[in-house]
């Protein structure tokens, strides 16, 4: 999205958020077109359902009289500080994970008394957060949801179909990794480390000649350029969609053999109900969600955050035991439909809206 679409979308939605005297709630997204922005389509949708009237902005310029929640941490916390929207609306913040070293936790405390309550994804982000001057009162933990519809459960017909349009081999292994894990909205040939990109390249590097060569790695998001230096050089096959649009993600993991979260922070990660609804197996470092909801053997394979050699431990693991692909697609799935968007956003309602209405 180029910059002169942005001013035009905040501009149009400022606009709105004048005039708006319906919309009880105010579901505020970043600028680019995201998962953030399609969680708060899907969201807002589900609350409208519940009888909330709701919408998506851009910008929470001009609102008044509004339940405004922020999206994301950095919607609401830029470089210089905390918005300040007008006093009359209730202000909600949603925070996923907030780096130890990241410099706007300085701000945390300005948030603190800014905001009506603090929603995140997980335990450990929660954590996090009360460290650095977040309330406990004020703290909500809801997990990530997930529209079924958009990820559908894959099948043979798919995965054979998905492959012939890429041009990989039935034969081959394949691996996903769909997320930006480089520095920047460039090439990302520097890692962004928390995503763990170097432990993913390491553990592809650890596998045994023969199932390396048998590896092929299924790339999607931008600044991938790190990654794909790294598997250039260690000889391992791998495709790069590039950005994909959210709506065709589900179709690129119908195609894998397994998914892996190689991060050393999170606070979903979305990959984790996406592989689980999908039908992928999935091996993850502990971190965010994959810490409260994955069961070790059951519905994933869980590895300790910078063990590089049990990710490749728990990939060989997957290439040569059909029966253990077939429990973590099976346990995955009925994992997932608790994560369903309609339950999560019956949450929101209850542990959120309500409580800061009264």
């Amino acid at each position: 999205m180029n910059i002169w679409k942005k001013i035009w979308l905040e501009a149009r939605d400022t606009v709105k958020n004048i005039f708006d005297r319906k919309s009880e709630i105010l579901y505020i997204v970043e600028k680019i077109d995201w998962a953030i922005y399609w969680d708060g389509v899907t969201l807002t949708d589900e609350f409208r359902k519940l009888g909330y009237r709701a919408a998506v902005r851009r910008t929470a310029r001009g609102a008044r009289n509004k339940i405004l929640h922020f999206g994301s941490a950095w919607t609401f916390v830029s470089e210089k500080g905390i918005k300040k929207p007008h006093v009359s609306n209730k202000i909600v913040l949603t925070a996923y994970y907030i780096e130890e070293r990241n410099p706007r936790l300085q701000f945390f405390s300005e948030v603190n008394k800014a905001v009506e309550m603090i929603h995140t994804s997980a335990r450990k982000p929660k954590e996090i957060l009360t460290t650095h001057g977040i309330d406990v009162s004020k703290t909500v933990v809801i997990p990530l949801g997930i529209d079924l519809t958009f990820f559908p459960l894959g099948s043979e017909e798919k995965r054979t179909a998905v492959r012939k349009e890429l041009g990989i081999s039935e034969d081959a292994f394949v691996i996903g990794s769909f997320q930006k894990d480089g520095n920047g909205l460039g090439e990302g040939n520097t890692p962004k480390l928390i995503k763990g990109p170097d432990i993913f390249c390491d553990a592809l590097q650890k596998l045994p000649e023969p199932q390396k060569t048998k590896v092929h790695i299924l790339l999607a998001g931008p600044a991938r350029g790190y990654v794909k230096k790294r598997l250039k050089e260690a000889g391992i096959a791998f495709t790069d969609l590039g950005f994909i649009d959210y709506h065709e993600t589900a179709k690129y993991y119908h195609t894998l053999d397994c998914y892996v979260v190689a991060s050393r922070a999170e606070g979903g990660p979305k990959a984790l109900l996406e592989a689980w609804a999908t039908g992928v197996p999935l091996v993850s470092t502990d971190v965010g969600m994959v810490s409260d909801f994955l069961i070790d053997g059951a519905n994933g394979l869980l590895v300790p955050v910078e063990d590089s050699e049990k990710i490749a431990e728990c990939v060989l693991a997957l290439m040569h035991d059909k029966d253990l692909r077939a429990k973590l697609v099976r346990e995955g799935f009925r994992s997932v439909q608790a994560f369903e968007n309609k339950k999560i956003a019956t949450r929101y309602v209850n542990e959120i809206y309500k409580k800061i209405a009264k």
